[in-house]
Parts: structure tokens; C-alpha cells; sequence
């Protein structure tokens, strides 16, 4: 039984669909193809790397559920500096999601992804932080990474802060700032 894998990419007026099928006991057969608006699919020459269809495809398999391969894919890009897949394996990480749980990786892939200005793990951090899973709970370094996020406008940190500056938790109670999060949340 194989099961298609598809990520889109948008390159100027066109766009490219990439995918894998995945066969069982791991065997790829990896595939390419473009589509010009309303045209049928075409298989074409592209200059693509394996290293793009790799990223894709960890992608894909994360979003499918396939943890076990989105490590697999996304580890080495994780390893060299790519915000995105060090935020989705810290993800698996924390979870348990294909592995066993393992806070301290989990805790150290979200920092390093949230230290490059990823929005989602700058939020992750924040919530590690405020609910003591993975690391210490500390409020202040919560509302800190919660407001790394806000800034980027990150609905669910700017209520998160909201709610923090509304109950005094980390900050001092101070329900005019409160008020303004609220609204830039769209509350």
C-alpha cells in the first residue's frame, strides 16, 4: 500500500506539488510535478534538490502523523539552523510523538528555534515556562517569550499575555495593558 505525501510551493505563477509515496519498511519513491492555473499536471524537468524534497517530505510526514519519518527527515535540517524543523522536532519531543518523551531535547530545540524569532516557538517557550513542563516554571521568562510572540502578532501569546497581565501572574496585575492585548487579539 502506498500513501502520497504532497507539499505546495508557489514559484512565481506556477505551482510546484512535492511529494513522496510512501511504501512500507520505508522505501520512497519521490516525484515532481507542475501545474500552470486551471492546466493538468505535467511532469517536467526542475531543477530541485534531494535536500528540498527531504525538508518537504518531514514536512508532510509531520502533518500526516508519520513522526517516526518526520524526525527521520527534519533532524538534519533541525541540526543545521532551520528554525521551522527544530521547532516541530522539539514538538515530537516534548510529546513523545514517535520517541520517547525527552524534555531536556524537547526544552533545548524550542529555545534555539524561539532564540531565531520563531513565532510558534517562541509561544511554546513561553507556555514551557509558565506551566513548568520541560524546564522550571518561571512566570517572568513566560510572559517574556509570550511577548516575543505578541510582538510578531501571534493571537493565542497576546491573549495568553493578556490573561497573565489581568490575573498579575509574572507581572504585575494591570488590567489597562490587559485591555490592549485583549484587543490586539481581536477581543
Amino acid at each position: 500500500m502506498k500513501l502520497p505525501y504532497f507539499r505546495h510551493i508557489s514559484l512565481g505563477s506556477k505551482v510546484v506539488a512535492i511529494g513522496y509515496y510512501f511504501y512500507p519498511y520505508g522505501v520512497f519513491a519521490r516525484w515532481l510535478v507542475m501545474v500552470k492555473y486551471g492546466a493538468t499536471f505535467n511532469r517536467i524537468p526542475v531543477m530541485i534538490t534531494d535536500a528540498d524534497v527531504d525538508y518537504n517530505s518531514g514536512m508532510a510526514a509531520f502533518e500526516a502523523k508519520e513522526f517516526a519519518n518526520a524526525m527521520r527527515f527534519l533532524r538534519p535540517f533541525a541540526e543545521q539552523g532551520v528554525g521551522e524543523a527544530q521547532h516541530r522536532i522539539a514538538i515530537m519531543m516534548q510529546n513523545g510523538l514517535g520517541m520517547v518523551r525527552n524534555e531536556i531535547q524537547a526544552y533545548k530545540w524550542m529555545k534555539m528555534a524561539a532564540e531565531q524569532g520563531h513565532a510558534l516557538a517562541q509561544h511554546g517557550l513561553g507556555f514551557m515556562y509558565m506551566e513548568g513542563d520541560c524546564i522550571s516554571k518561571d512566570s517572568q521568562k513566560a510572559v517574556h517569550w509570550f511577548t516575543q510572540a505578541a510582538n510578531q502578532g501571534l493571537a493565542g501569546s497576546q491573549t495568553t499575555l493578556a490573561m497573565m497581565y489581568e490575573n498579575g501572574e509574572g507581572v504585575e496585575k494591570d488590567l489597562d495593558i490587559a485591555k490592549k492585548w485583549y484587543q490586539k487579539a481581536g477581543f
